[in-house]
């Protein structure tokens, strides 16, 4: 915890607490705020309120639930359309966008976050904790990092776009950089329900529990669909980094349609998922027979059907052009 003024501040933002409310294009423009609990750039505690075509910039400081834009989503919130440049710095529970997404209607839809997040443990480019609640169409790129914070060592359970998945997480990505100690993923740190239709280009970075897309698929976690192409290293241990999946846990466990590249990843290990060639990893062939909704196009600004959840510039088509999958809805 903090030794500061502001240790006992909670629900801080520009609208502290919003209770079923509505905030709508709210532009933040260079906020510089420090709370303890429940700490956003926009709305600190956002109980069954909406949040929508919002943004914020500057910088946002606290200890638990602490996001760029809003510090916990509880309930049935809803933020859709948003996005934060903000610099967020925590302890627990902390996410560029969106501390802790909390409850089993908790919605964060087509956003994004490209600002720095450090923070101890629970830390995400987009949300911290994701907890029963949906995230889709999003992404994060900016640097995470499980960090020290009052001398105390932790940075564990950090993710690219989540730290703590216990819900569902569809049709997103990230591609910036995230390192920190115990279970870290590139794009989740530790998943316990469902990441599908996503994937990480993102560089990823730990001691153990390490994985290009997932650090620890939990006991009920399931993976389908996606890929992370990212590099995967372990700073001073080697248990349980993968390319893919680090470690998965348990009989439920669940991998399926999932891929890395075994070249640019610097691993041939994944507990889970099919380690390809980047020349495999760009053709079409490999996600058509995996039975992915995907077609070929013909560049990357191009998107033939939206029936189709990805879209590849086919290596055997266009070799000097070639892509790895990107996702349909995707700027």
């Amino acid at each position: 915890s903090f030794n500061s003024d502001f240790d006992f501040v909670c629900n801080v933002g520009l609208f502290g607490y919003l209770k079923d409310g509505v905030v709508q294009r709210v532009h933040l423009v260079d906020v510089n705020i420090t709370g303890a609990n429940f700490v956003g750039g926009l709305v600190g505690n956002n109980w069954e309120g909406t949040v929508s075509d919002s943004y914020s910039t500057g910088s946002i400081t606290g200890n638990d639930d602490v996001g760029g834009l809003v510090g916990i989503n509880d309930k049935a919130g809803i933020v859709e359309n948003c996005n934060s440049t903000c610099s967020v710095t925590g302890n627990y529970h902390v996410g560029g966008l969106v501390g802790c997404n909390y409850g089993d209607e908790g919605t964060v839809l087509d956003s994004y976050s490209t600002g720095s997040v450090s923070g101890n443990r629970r830390v995400g480019g987009l949300v911290g904790h994701n907890h029963l609640g949906t995230i889709d169409k999003s992404y994060s790129n900016g640097s995470v990092t499980g960090s020290v914070l009052d001398s105390v060592i932790v940075g564990d359970v950090v993710g690219g776009l989540v730290g703590w998945n216990e819900g569902m997480v569809s049709q997103s990505y990230f591609t910036g950089s995230v390192s920190g100690d115990n279970w870290v993923g590139g794009l989740v740190g530790w998943n316990g329900k469902t990441v599908s239709r996503s994937y990480s280009t993102g560089s990823v970075s730990g001691d153990d529990w390490v994985g290009g897309l997932v650090g620890t698929n939990g006991v009920e976690g399931t993976v389908n669909t996606t890929y992370s192409i990212g590099t995967v290293t372990s700073v001073t241990g080697d248990e349980h980094v993968g390319g893919l999946v680090g470690e998965n846990l348990g009989e439920d466990v669940s991998i399926s349609k999932s891929f890395w590249d075994t070249e640019t990843s610097l691993q041939d290990y994944s507990d889970g998922g099919i380690g390809q060639t980047p020349y495999k990893m760009k053709s079409f062939d490999t996600f058509n027979l995996a039975g992915w909704k995907i077609t070929a196009v013909d560049n990357s600004d191009m998107r033939l059907n939206k029936i189709y959840k990805w879209n590849i510039v086919d290596i055997e088509s266009y070799p000097d052009d070639a892509t790895y999958p990107f996702l349909s809805w995707q700027p």
